[in-house]
């Protein structure tokens, strides 16, 4: 019992470590496409990561921060009130920013979006479709804006790159590791088990040649009681000599020693 509380231990351990490389495999994966296949990225999870400069900054969303919004599908409608993503043409230059989505307005058959900035009591003036809206706004991080324009450079691709491969290099080698490591296990097991029934046969050996001589000794006993027996019965008349065959005797002894 005591085994299989170990070995159920063992492999409940392996799985939990299976899981957590697993996740941090799933993580690898998603922030490498997030990073380098945005495209995709968008299509497979609708998530969009955006760097805060000095453009497209504002009030509650510091400089150098990293945002993070639900891309919208190509029919979904913002929600009013909420912080939208959106391009805008600012001054001639195209820029993205994180306003408030107050309302909708159609005119000449075009549906117009109306935002607000965090920090203004007035409406935005930009002419806002459906084609400049991105997504909602997640959440952002704090100086991470840095960390993504680093890993935009050659040098940042090439840093990612290799930091990526040791990991998963390094996850894999510790998964051949420990399955090296339990079938190892499992084969010196089993030759424990084998050595220790082997050594159990052994013993049980010489118990049984001791308790044969007990047991003939026993036997003897027996048939020289009877050939006692057999000889008073000759002498006092009762039985006659030639009616026992010589041969009776040694079978007596053959069958007392089958029981």
């Amino acid at each position: 019992q005591y085994k299989r509380i170990s070995r159920r231990g063992c492999y409940m351990k392996q799985l939990l470590t299976w899981i957590l490389e697993g996740f941090f495999l799933i993580i690898v994966l998603i922030v490498s496409l997030l990073l380098y296949a945005p495209q995709q990225g968008e299509q497979i999870m609708h998530i969009k990561m955006i760097q805060v400069t000095d453009k497209n900054k504002e009030k509650a969303i510091e400089q150098g921060s990293l945002m993070f919004v639900k891309t919208f599908s190509e029919l979904e409608q913002p929600k009013n009130n909420t912080l939208i993503s959106f391009q805008a043409d600012r001054f001639g230059e195209s820029v993205i920013l994180t306003h408030m989505f107050v309302k909708s307005e159609v005119r000449n058959q075009t549906t117009y979006y109306i935002t607000q900035a965090p920090d203004s009591s007035y409406y935005d003036t930009y002419e806002t479709t459906h084609e400049d809206l991105i997504g909602t706004y997640l959440f952002h991080m704090q100086y991470m804006g840095n960390v993504y324009e680093f890993l935009q450079s050659t040098y940042g691709k090439l840093t990612y790159g290799i930091i990526t491969g040791i990991c998963v290099l390094a996850s894999l080698y510790v998964q051949i590791t420990a399955l090296r490591r339990d079938r190892k296990k499992k084969t010196a097991e089993k030759i424990t088990e084998q050595a220790r029934q082997e050594e159990e046969e052994l013993q049980e050996i010489p118990q049984t040649k001791q308790a044969l001589p007990d047991h003939g000794e026993t036997l003897d006993i027996q048939v020289n009681k009877l050939e006692q027996k057999i000889l008073a019965e000759i002498e006092a008349g009762t039985q006659k000599k030639e009616e026992i065959p010589a041969y009776q005797l040694k079978e007596i002894r053959e069958a007392l020693g089958k029981r």
